[in-house]
């Protein structure tokens, strides 16, 4: 049931934590005693004492005397075992007072200065049109008609609460897009105009999607010393979060830090700033730092953020924990060969001799990474081993991405899960199965190891109970990790976790004319030249076809053409997009993602057949998505247990409401709503 949401004006009789006499600041915890003086219409379940509620949770710095607009959702306190009320959103009351700071809030929320023009021309207070929803009056303007003046109150009354503050913070270079995102957030335009003034570097670190360089724009924008402490700090630690995101590198030399902040913040930054920023990163423990000397009197100053090296430290916890328990396989190598021999016979081909050695490494050890190129055997050695156990042998198989899972359940035959739908993330709580409460299993399959950073593996790994098994399948020539870290290679090289390494292509994969050209392009090898010209079919199973040509002057786009002509022949043979994918390098230019799509909707379903449709992306990446069309998801949502990588097909929608119905290929189907 959804919770009820009150919206109220209070003025402040005590502060009761943190103590009357201790300085808060906007955004702080906060128990306050408040005298209600106005209301919205609340129903019988709003409760008060003589006019009076207790308010709780993070909120502006109240003072006696102001007015405050609070929306506020009722709970109970079980210690005091009294209702009390959470607030959602706090702000002090500033009435509009110029006709400069109304100007400022129409540009805000936004109409056009002809609009705003049009609406003084038929009044000298156009606040009370909109306020009173005088759309008949509004007619009056010049260029306003209903439709119009429908829109100019529908943007009023979402921003209407946030007063003049909401104009000043359009004044200061923000978006109406990032105010909001920035108020949803903070749950106070109060709170976000302070910051802006003090730090606005804290949006970096708080909200995702706002990184260093948006916030030192607003920071130096409206008045932050370039050569501050606070622009110092923050730097350091946006570009140790940029290396190890983007290099897979967590500690990175002073020295390298030096240079970045030579490049981008300027060789004038005093150095008495920088090191004060990171003595001051150091003693409140965002950062780590070593200094390792040498024989010869040479220092070596390494850095790393706090939070990464207190992970790393847990990974290695957890892989020694697992490694150290017994092995839960008690066969004999000489009982493997003997059942492998039956898998193979059931199967119809034989496993190799690096294949029948992975087993029994794996069955002897609990960590293991099996390693090699796609196709020469990893999963089918998973699958030999698992052959070889009992059914009361129970296992997990999990990957970052929900393709990867799927591809696991097709080798096994068992469910496989993403990391997240395995630990069962809650938005909110995070993972229920962690450290206090493990999986029940023997064995961990971990798919496509090189593309889980190493926050995720920690939740992972502390979710694998002692004596059970982990077994990382992974291609470091693949994607890198989409988060900090390179946690496979780390592994690889620590040289303390046993890894079988596959460079034999397996027979399966012999076949496929994909596996060994990308192996050779892997390699750095490729027969094909720049020059190269004409068409030719690879491998026994004919899955891969070459198509060299030459770019006309007179032509713009002859690759969008041979690629229609390729997928129109394809089609014609399975009439089924689920088994069809074109993969391209860009989204927006030249022959694009956008471009091709709109091309084979067209073509798998022509204008007449399509019916309604409703329009997805942002920017240049907006389009119409129909029925019987396929979506592939871009980002986890942990309520609908959908994540990034799984594809599926419209099979309903709803544009009135703006959602759709997916059948999301080996999950089912699941209703995504859009926002307004």
């Amino acid at each position: 049931m959804e919770e009820m949401v009150y919206t109220l004006r209070v003025v402040m009789l005590n502060r009761w934590y943190p103590k009357i006499n201790i300085n808060v600041s906007h955004n702080d915890w906060q128990i306050i005693r408040a005298k209600i003086t106005k209301k919205e219409v609340t129903d019988e379940e709003f409760v008060s004492e003589y006019g009076q509620i207790t308010l709780v949770g993070n909120m502006v710095a109240m003072e006696m005397g102001a007015e405050y607009l609070v929306k506020v959702s009722k709970e109970f306190n079980e210690k005091f075992q009294k209702i009390q009320y959470k607030v959602l959103y706090s702000q002090e009351i500033r009435d509009f007072t110029t006709k400069e700071q109304v100007v400022d809030f129409f540009r805000a929320i936004p109409l056009t200065d002809r609009q705003i023009k049009a609406l003084y021309s038929i009044s000298e207070n156009p606040l009370e049109l909109l306020d009173n929803g005088a759309i008949e009056e509004m007619c009056n303007a010049v260029g306003i008609g209903r439709v119009t003046a429908e829109k100019m109150i529908e943007r009023y009354e979402a921003c209407k609460d946030y007063g003049p503050v909401y104009g000043e913070l359009n004044k200061m270079g923000l978006t109406k897009a990032l105010i909001d995102k920035l108020i949803r957030h903070y749950k106070s335009a109060d709170t976000v105009l302070e910051l802006i003034k003090t730090n606005p570097y804290e949006f970096a670190d708080e909200i995702d999607g706002i990184g260093f360089k948006k916030a030192d724009e607003i920071a130096l924008k409206n008045g932050i010393d370039k050569h501050s402490k606070k622009r110092v700090r923050a730097f350091i630690i946006f570009t140790l979060h940029d290396i190890a995101n983007t290099q897979g590198s967590t500690h990175v030399s002073y020295i390298d830090v030096m240079d970045r902040i030579d490049e981008f913040l300027g060789r004038d930054t005093p150095q008495d700033v920088i090191d004060g920023a990171i003595d001051e990163l150091i003693d409140k423990k965002i950062l780590w730092c070593r200094d390792k000397e040498y024989d010869d009197g040479e220092v070596e100053t390494t850095l790393a953020l706090m939070k990464y090296y207190k992970i790393e430290k847990k990974i290695a916890y957890d892989i020694k924990r697992l490694m150290d328990a017994p092995s839960n396989i008690t066969l004999t190598p000489e009982e493997i060969d003997v059942k492998i021999k039956v898998q193979e016979m059931k199967q119809g081909w034989q496993y190799t001799e690096t294949q029948k050695y992975g087993v029994k490494v794996i069955a002897d050890n609990n960590v293991v990474i099996i390693r090699g190129y796609g196709g020469t055997g990893k999963s089918s050695t998973v699958a030999g081993l698992l052959s070889c156990l009992g059914e009361d042998y129970y296992f997990h198989q999990c990957a970052l991405s929900g393709k990867a899972s799927v591809n696991l359940t097709d080798i096994t035959g068992q469910d496989g899960k993403t990391i997240h739908r395995l630990l069962k993330y809650k938005p909110g709580e995070g993972f229920t199965v962690n450290e206090k409460n493990r999986l029940r299993t023997n064995m961990v399959i971990l798919d496509e190891g090189s593309m889980v950073d190493i926050e995720l593996a920690s939740h992972l790994f502390e979710a694998i109970p002692t004596g059970a098994k982990l077994v990382i399948l992974g291609d470091t020539n693949q994607l890198e990790a989409i988060g900090a870290g390179n946690l496979l290679l780390d592994m690889i090289d620590s040289e303390f976790i046993p890894v079988v390494t596959f460079n034999e292509i397996h027979r399966q994969g012999a076949k496929s004319g994909i596996i060994p050209f990308s192996i050779e392009i892997a390699n750095g090898r490729c027969k094909y030249k720049q020059t190269w010209t004409g068409e030719e079919t690879l491998g026994e199973l004919q899955d891969l076809k070459m198509i060299g040509f030459k770019c006309p002057k007179e032509e713009e786009k002859p690759s969008i053409d041979l690629i229609m002509k390729e997928y129109k022949a394809i089609y014609e043979e399975c009439h089924d997009i689920s088994q069809i994918t074109v993969v391209l390098p860009t989204n927006t230019r030249g022959t694009c993602t956008k471009a091709v799509n709109k091309l084979i909707q067209n073509y798998v379903l022509p204008r007449r057949k399509r019916g309604a449709s409703v329009e997805i992306g942002i920017g240049e990446t907006k389009c119409d998505v129909h029925k019987g069309d396929r979506i592939i998801i871009l980002k986890n949502n942990y309520e609908l247990d959908i994540y990034n990588g799984n594809v599926g097909e419209v099979i309903e929608l709803d544009s009135e409401n703006r959602s759709i119905i997916v059948d999301i290929y080996g999950r089912g189907s699941v209703e995504i709503k859009g926002k307004a």
